[in-house]
């Protein structure tokens, strides 16, 4: 469930010290990002301590899932009980390797759930190297075009899904639309006179 905590005074008004931070012109840009290298270790611990990546065991180990996002979601409509692979939750980068290699010492292989580019997936293979069997979307486990659905997840972790009614292989499609009252509305009118 949702936990509320005390809402906190809101924050004074302050101006940074140094507005470069928030300029990125090409000199600025290297300075940043050598701060940003400095407190890389730092970023690190905190992903390995952050309540968002969530490591959860599971009986079955011949395979350990990787779920980011909806992916995790879609994972959880499959198994309501409780999956019985190990799952690893990531919801903070830099990627939490202490956990990641916990999963890839107990699991044969990893399954990488992730809505999009195959980031998370590239950044494993990179972890890993050569030895472990990662899948996604870069192997054909899941296409590697279009969005994530239940049905989808439920097909690379092997289950089979049955479908409560059928669905008609052609849908009409409809262009999207802006809502009444949205403010976009007038300046795609203006452009579509233009």
């Amino acid at each position: 469930g949702v936990e509320r905590k005390e809402q906190q005074p809101q924050n004074e008004i302050s101006f940074s010290e140094d507005p470069r931070q928030f300029i990125l012109l090409p000199g600025n840009a290297r300075k940043r990002y050598k701060a940003l290298l400095q407190r890389q270790d730092e970023f690190i611990k905190a992903s390995e301590n952050s309540a968002y990546n969530k490591y959860t065991d599971g009986p079955n180990k011949k395979l350990g899932i990787v779920a980011c996002g909806i992916g995790y979601n879609y994972l959880m409509e499959n198994y309501p009980e409780g999956c019985e692979y190990p799952v690893l939750k990531i919801g903070q980068y830099p990627l939490p390797k202490k956990q990641l290699m916990q999963l890839v010492e107990a699991c044969d292989e990893i399954l990488v759930l992730e809505d999009g580019q195959p980031f998370v997936e590239k950044q494993l293979k990179g972890y890993l190297g050569i030895g472990i069997k990662v899948k996604g979307r870069l192997d054909g486990t899941l296409s590697q075009d279009g969005e994530l659905n239940p049905d989808s997840v439920a097909r690379a972790v092997g289950k089979e899904n049955k479908a409560e009614f059928s669905v008609p292989s052609l849908v009409e499609m409809r262009p999207p639309a802006l809502c009444e009252g949205c403010g976009h509305r007038d300046m795609y009118t203006v452009l579509t006179q233009v």
